[in-house]
């Protein structure tokens, strides 16, 4: 369209200038044909501005494109990684419960194997009390009878305990609960 402008523009002057006797036919012809090449040269130009605009823009808008592609691909690894370390934690933390807990029942057993031991050993003390004819240790000044050699001294002599009984000796507090 514009093209056409021109070259109607041109055609004018031309006119003009041939009604007014300023140029020939010959020079007005060729100055239109220079106008007009003058118009397509510069048409030209436009376009390939034009195509060279577009393509730049189609550029900067692949590159836009691509960089906010590569933004959220960036925060999507990002949050991914929050999710798993969130959850090695959680496994970690979830671990250590375990083992706690592990270790509380350890200890609990342990706890409840002492006191199985402490009935038995009752037991059997309180079974040995029935007996009377069972061993028991005194010491020479002692004014009480043992189970264990170790808890009556080193004079220790053994006897039982009807004999310890008799001689009005008491059960010792530590070994003869």
């Amino acid at each position: 369209m514009k093209k056409m402008k021109k070259i109607l523009v041109l055609t004018i002057v031309c006119s003009m200038l041939t009604s007014l006797g300023g140029c020939s036919k010959r020079e007005t012809k060729s100055l239109a044909a220079s106008l007009e090449s003058q118009c397509v040269s510069q048409e030209s130009q436009d376009n390939s501005y034009l195509r060279d605009r577009e393509t730049k823009t189609k550029k900067i808008a692949e590159e836009d494109q691509a960089a906010r592609d590569a933004e959220a691909r960036r925060q999507a690894q990002e949050e991914a990684e929050k999710r798993n370390q969130a959850q090695r934690q959680a496994q970690a933390e979830a671990e250590k419960r375990n083992q706690a807990q592990r270790h509380a029942q350890a200890e609990a057993e342990k706890r409840n194997q002492t006191q199985r031991h402490a009935q038995q050993k009752k037991a059997e003390i309180s079974s040995e009390n029935k007996n009377k004819s069972a061993t028991v240790y005194i010491a020479p000044t002692g004014k009480r009878w043992h189970y264990l050699p170790k808890c009556a001294g080193k004079n220790a002599t053994a006897t039982t305990i009807a004999k310890a009984e008799s001689l009005n000796l008491t059960p010792c507090k530590k070994c003869a609960k």
